[in-house]
């Protein structure tokens, strides 16, 4: 990867009804963030789920703003993953690596533990997306990083402690995960069923539909189709997930939110 570049941040998760999305999130044994507000030109809100390495964000579209086109887009559309953020070490000097890409600044005020608040603040770039037209590739610098993992967001009753790979189906997974690492210089790798374009600790994971519900037992979206997090104990999960309709498949619990299909793994 190139060097600024450290690996998956977070992901992205379009939802219609935030307080909703949230509730069913807490259902399955997350942390769930206080709501957030972005910089008001974004026209956004969110709820974070936070791990120790990166996180999921739902995030809602509060009304019409340029900068939310694309996620108006897919919201009209479907809910579901939508977006990867890759993390930063200098955004300036990674977006110049990448040929001088604009970086757009903006802020949410964070609430804490003790009633006060902080804000969070982020330099964000995108990063070409016809790789992959139905996830938006961005990156990430987080300019207050401990606004953004708060003081216990990171504790969860289904001991989840980090995503491990997200799952793409395409029909053409060698091509598709050959753009994909190109971006941000990584190197994709052939795996079993398709191929792996490694991104820190994390990965994206390419194979094609069939493959896909060979894996799963289901038939996938088009495009971002799983999200697989791991946790530090499966039984603990399992009983997160008692009065949530979920499945095993093999080693992992999985389940369907928001558009998503959640798998926990350990």
């Amino acid at each position: 990867m190139l060097p600024e570049i450290l690996g998956l941040d977070h992901l992205v998760i379009l939802v219609r009804d935030l307080d909703a999305s949230a509730a069913a999130w807490r259902a399955l044994g997350f942390t769930v963030s206080p709501r957030g507000e972005h910089s008001a030109h974004l026209k956004t809100a969110n709820h974070t789920i936070m791990f120790g390495p990166n996180y999921l964000e739902l995030l809602a579209v509060t009304g019409e703003a340029p900068t939310n086109a694309r996620w108006r887009r897919t919201l009209a559309a479907r809910e579901g993953l939508a977006g990867a953020a890759l993390g930063l070490g200098d955004a300036d000097r990674a977006a110049a690596a990448l040929g001088g890409l604009a970086v757009r600044r903006f802020g949410r005020p964070v609430k804490l533990p003790d009633g006060g608040t902080i804000e969070a603040r982020f330099a964000v770039f995108d990063i070409a997306d016809d790789a992959t037209p139905d996830l938006r590739l961005f990156a990430c610098q987080h300019l207050v990083r401990e606004a953004t993992w708060a003081p216990g967001l990171a504790g969860h009753a289904n001991t989840a402690k980090a995503i491990r790979r997200v799952e793409i189906a395409d029909p053409d997974p060698g091509a598709t995960a050959s753009a994909l690492a190109k971006r941000y210089g990584a190197t994709a790798e052939p795996i079993a069923d398709g191929m792996r374009v490694p991104a820190g600790a994390a990965a994206f994971e390419v194979m094609t539909p069939d493959a896909f519900q060979l894996r799963h037992g289901v038939a996938p979206t088009a495009g971002p189709a799983a999200i697989v997090v791991q946790v530090a104990d499966r039984d603990a999960a399992e009983h997160a997930l008692s009065g949530q309709p979920h499945r095993f498949v093999g080693a992992g619990i999985e389940t369907a939110v928001n558009g998503v299909l959640l798998r926990l793994e350990s």
